[in-house]
């Protein structure tokens, strides 16, 4: 079968992008092996998909990995947890920036936001829990609040960089993060970059 080799640092975010590639082989577990993770893959990568994890290091390998047991998805553990009419409605995806868990809670149950979010919180393992609500003012920044938790400060680790910010001040969008590595090997040391909009700088500073 196909498996992809991974060094542990960067596990977490090779795995995000092959998920939303919809390449990775739900079937099979995860295997850590020393200092790697090997991730189990419906194909073999294509030389340019490679050459995206450039800096992760990774290694094509064929390798048989054990198969998964019946157990539950954490959503399928949230929908038990949650005792409520409506459960249809809660999110079926939400983001971690850092330890921070950040959801879109539907209008139509509102009103059990706190309860939902305790439930997140808990399945999930996030120190907070907080609702996205727009963007507010000139400067674009997120209009949030907070269901679980108190501290909207968190440390977010990407690509061996470690990004310290409040998530009530700065936006940071995890769901790019293939096309970050992918800029962070345009530049060459004879360019200047000029990051127009840059934010935390999740573009500029891995250049």
């Amino acid at each position: 079968m196909f498996v992809l080799k991974i060094r542990k640092e960067f596990a977490e975010e090779v795995r995000r992008i092959l998920f939303k590639k919809g390449l990775v082989d739900k079937r099979y577990v995860f295997v850590k092996n020393g200092d790697y993770i090997e991730m189990p893959l419906l194909r073999r990568l294509k030389k340019e998909e490679i050459k995206l994890f450039k800096r992760q290091d990774v290694k094509p390998i064929n390798k048989k990995l054990p198969s998964k047991t019946l157990s539950k998805t954490p959503f399928e553990v949230i929908l038990e947890k949650a005792g409520m009419e409506n459960k249809n409605l809660l999110p079926k995806k939400w983001e971690f920036v850092g330890d921070v868990l950040i959801l879109r809670i539907p209008k139509e149950i509102e009103k059990q936001e706190k309860n939902v979010a305790e439930i997140y919180a808990e399945v999930l393992n996030a120190k907070t829990v907080v609702k996205v609500m727009g963007i507010r003012g000139r400067y674009r920044k997120p209009k949030i609040k907070v269901l679980y938790g108190s501290s909207t400060e968190t440390t977010h680790k990407e690509n061996k960089i470690r990004f310290k910010l409040d998530v009530s001040k700065v936006m940071f969008s995890s769901g790019n993060i293939d096309e970050r590595i992918r800029t962070a090997y345009l530049s060459n040391k004879n360019e200047t970059v000029v990051d127009m909009f840059a934010g935390i700088g999740y573009f500029s500073v891995p250049m």
